[in-house]
């Protein structure tokens, strides 16, 4: 498999307890690695252990791509598993391919969000790129097709015998000589729901499929997480707080010889 993304994955407990050490923000002792994908759970536990996140949170976040127009696409914190899932994708296509994917991140199409973006993969076959890069162009290449396929019969019609077919033939070239490619090439373009890019006019066939539904689709060989997702724990409400400061005073204050009892009894 070769490098398709770089992503930097971040200790975050250990970024948290960077705040308020200005020693540490002054040598940027930062606890982070660049890693890249697609990879192995075994390369991703190294990872980790590098930054001291073996038994810590950890985020991924911050992109490099072969495919420029993929940073920014990409979500702000990234599912690990879904990001080298999405890299497995990417190793897999062939030069065309990878041209299409350019093309609809490019477009914007079906990018909002990481299971979006895997389903482009998926579509991949349902997508199709025509070297055309502007209204202009693609007018022009349409009418030199339609007077290539209809050289002959025009033909036929300058030659003819009947005065009509050959002032059929003169208006016709007349109005070909009229043509606004631009306009014609943004028509047709808007009638195939195409989309002009840096790579070409892409446009689909048929409906765009949802195949990647989300992480449980994920075969088992392309999932790096080093554990399942823990469960964040529980944080103890306000009552909790003042209920357990309660009983740590309350315990405290039978522990020491000689302090008076607080019962009514007592007081009576």
């Amino acid at each position: 498999m070769s490098r398709q993304i770089d992503a930097r994955i971040v200790n975050t407990d250990d970024m948290a307890s960077m705040v308020g050490d200005l020693e540490r923000l002054k040598n940027s002792d930062f606890a982070f690695k660049w890693h890249s994908f697609p990879t192995t759970a075994e390369a991703i536990r190294q990872t980790l252990k590098d930054i001291g996140a073996e038994n810590a949170n950890f985020a991924v976040d911050n992109f490099d791509t072969v495919i420029y127009e993929l940073n920014d696409a990409l979500p702000r914190v990234a599912d690990i598993n879904e990001l080298n899932y999405l890299a497995v994708k990417m190793d897999g296509m062939d030069g065309q391919q990878q041209d299409i994917f350019r093309a609809v991140i490019e477009s914007g199409r079906h990018c909002g969000s990481m299971k979006d973006i895997i389903n482009i993969a998926e579509n991949i076959d349902r997508l199709d790129l025509q070297p055309a890069f502007s209204p202009q162009m693609y007018g022009e290449f349409l009418a030199e097709m339609y007077r290539d396929h209809f050289a002959g019969a025009l033909e036929s019609l300058a030659k003819s015998e009947d005065p009509a077919m050959r002032e059929l033939a003169a208006h016709i070239g007349m109005l070909d000589n009229h043509l606004d490619a631009k306009s014609y090439g943004l028509t047709v373009a808007a009638q195939e729901g195409g989309v002009f890019t840096e790579q070409g006019l892409l446009t689909e066939s048929g409906d765009f499929r949802e195949v990647y539904r989300g992480p449980q689709d994920i075969p088992a060989e392309y999932r790096v997480s080093p554990s399942p997702e823990r469960e964040p724990a529980a944080r103890p409400s306000v009552m909790d707080k003042l209920a357990a400061a309660k009983e740590a005073a309350e315990k405290l204050g039978s522990e020491r010889p000689g302090q008076p009892s607080k019962s009514h009894d007592a007081e009576l």
